[in-house]
């Protein structure tokens, strides 16, 4: 027989009466159900949300509170009886002001929780503020409630409609939103996803970066959440971290409907982003890249706060669908750790008609080299994890036999002070370099050198070697596979100045050595494309939209 379609609101809060309807045209009742019964219908309306019926609940909710003959408190009884007890015209206003009243609500008690501190001083408020908390949570939990229950039944209607009518086969297409918590920084993460941003994809993967920060974004094409609260990184404090709003998350999700969603950090805005995932259960992947409990360690000096993170960021990755990881040494790693067995490789590219020797600028070099000869670079946020003061301890050791050498330090950083008392002659900080200005610093230097230990991949490795820079590099994270010793570079013990010390000499005394790594490592460069790099992220993409074809470490180390 035929199957036909109706479709009607549902009234029982009294907030959408007949915004939905089907239509017929018959002369009678009868009639008109024989036009039903035979599919001849059209229908007509409003579509239902998660935020509609959220709003039913709260509304049903609201009427059995009060008609139990409990009272509400005089500021927040007059807003329910405006939102809730009137007629509106238009409904979908409505709805928009039931939403907003509820965000400003929450975001007032979660800011009165947060007004005591959370110290052993402010210990006699803390049953309240955690009430004021509670209650924030509450507001906001029909939102998260209702979503989850229509993305199931979502897919219900889906199969449904396979089953009954089928779906045109159409080309393979991949929507995905990627949550990060850092964009607008100086680092490796931060410069992927801005050229993320700004490519927004690759052929048939359209990819919808998010953040929450109030720095400017250049107009770059961005999502970018207003925080709720932020508090400052511990022994970072010009370095916020931003705490979205999960209903604005949630709701920018449901417009932007993607099939995918990436979380490139673990955290506020990688953590919405994954719950927001989960309760509309779409396929999760996350990409790893730094290692946050040694990173924390540095920090802090705290082993107890280093465990602790290091046990929520595999807690966190544990619960993606797909772990990418930078490099297999990386994702061999997680696997053996027991985070997850389901990782796939995503490395990073480099533009070698960007960075490229032919930017060695010989009036900048002079610069930099003042009376010295040959000329030593370190890119990179000058904070404790880098490690910067192994690097100034081997570059003095050198200069011992080699008075020539001379070391610039590109960069910015909270150790930036402490580096600068403690460097040594021959030292110079230039700060922050981006674009052209950094790319004729790393073009006009001869050796570059990276002690970090923290770092999974190292996006400056790959600069340095297309600029044509051959590398001494600390034998831990990313350089282990970047950097191919007597090839591409030096790998020494990362503990150790004078091994630093003594690879920095044997190429400051050996022009053809310089010369080999220097052709090698712009030859490694031009096999590490951003269009690489771009397809294997959409077959990680794929693989979990399509888990048949999902790949995993062993078969890529192969």
């Amino acid at each position: 027989g035929h199957i036909g379609l109706v479709g009607g609101s549902d009234d029982h809060s009294a907030l959408d009466i007949a915004t939905t309807w089907t239509e017929a045209e018959a002369e009678d009742i009868p009639a008109f159900f024989e036009e039903i019964r035979a599919g001849n219908v059209h229908l007509s309306g409003a579509h239902g949300s998660p935020e509609k019926l959220a709003h039913a609940v709260m509304a049903l909710f609201l009427n059995a509170y009060r008609a139990g003959g409990a009272a509400l408190p005089p500021p927040i009884d007059e807003v329910v009886r405006d939102l809730f007890d009137t007629d509106c015209p238009h409904p979908s206003a409505r709805h928009e002001d039931i939403t907003a009243a509820v965000r400003t609500l929450a975001r007032a008690l979660g800011e009165r929780a947060r007004e005591g501190g959370f110290g052993l001083g402010s210990l006699s408020g803390a049953g309240s503020r955690v009430t004021d908390l509670l209650l924030a949570g509450a507001l906001q939990l029909p939102f998260l409630g209702t979503a989850h229950h229509q993305s199931g039944g979502r897919r219900e209607l889906l199969a449904l409609e396979d089953a009954f009518f089928g779906r045109a086969q159409a080309p393979w297409k991949c929507r995905a939103m990627l949550f990060t918590d850092t964009f607008t920084h100086t680092n490796g993460v931060a410069g992927t996803m801005r050229r993320l941003a700004e490519h927004g994809g690759l052929g048939d993967v359209e990819i919808r970066v998010a953040t929450s920060t109030t720095d400017p974004l250049d107009a770059k094409p961005v999502i970018n959440f207003s925080p709720e609260w932020s508090i400052p990184l511990p022994t970072s404090e010009h370095i916020g971290l931003y705490f979205p709003s999960i209903l604005e998350v949630l709701d920018r999700v449901l417009r932007e409907q993607p099939d995918v969603i990436q979380v490139a950090t673990p955290g506020p805005v990688g953590l919405c982003g994954m719950i927001v995932a989960k309760l509309l259960e779409i396929p999760v992947v996350g990409s790893y890249h730094t290692e946050l409990g040694p990173y924390t360690l540095h920090l802090t000096r705290d082993l107890v706060v280093a465990e602790a993170m290091g046990m929520y960021v595999d807690w966190f990755y544990g619960r993606c669908d797909r772990v990418l990881a930078p490099t297999r040494v990386v994702g061999d790693a997680l696997v053996e750790r027991g985070v997850t067995p389901r990782v796939a490789l995503w490395s990073r590219g480099v533009d070698p008609d960007f960075f490229t020797p032919r930017r060695r600028n010989e009036s900048l070099r002079t610069e930099l080299l003042g009376n010295g000869e040959l000329l030593l670079l370190s890119v990179g946020r000058l904070s404790a994890e880098k490690r910067l003061d192994v690097l100034l301890a081997a570059v003095a050791l050198a200069q011992v036999e080699a008075p020539g050498l001379r070391l610039a330090i590109v960069g910015d950083g909270p150790e930036r002070d402490d580096l600068e008392r403690s460097a040594g002659g021959g030292v110079v900080f230039l700060g922050e370099l981006r674009g052209v200005a950094l790319a004729d610093t790393y073009a006009s230097s001869d050796i570059f050198c990276f002690t970090s230990t923290t770092d999974t991949f190292g996006q400056v490795l790959l600069e340095a070697g297309a600029s044509g820079l051959p590398v001494v590099a600390a034998a831990a994270g990313g350089a282990l596979e970047l950097v191919r010793p007597g090839a591409t570079g030096l790998l020494v013990d990362p503990d150790d100045p004078m091994a630093f010390a003594r690879a920095i000499l044997s190429l400051a005394e050996s022009e053809p050595l310089r010369q080999r790594l220097q052709a090698g490592g712009r030859q490694a460069s031009l096999h590490r494309t951003w269009e690489s790099s771009m397809l294997e992220l959409r077959e990680a993409y794929r693989s979990v939209l399509e888990p048949e074809a999902a790949p995993r470490v062993s078969d890529l180390a192969a």
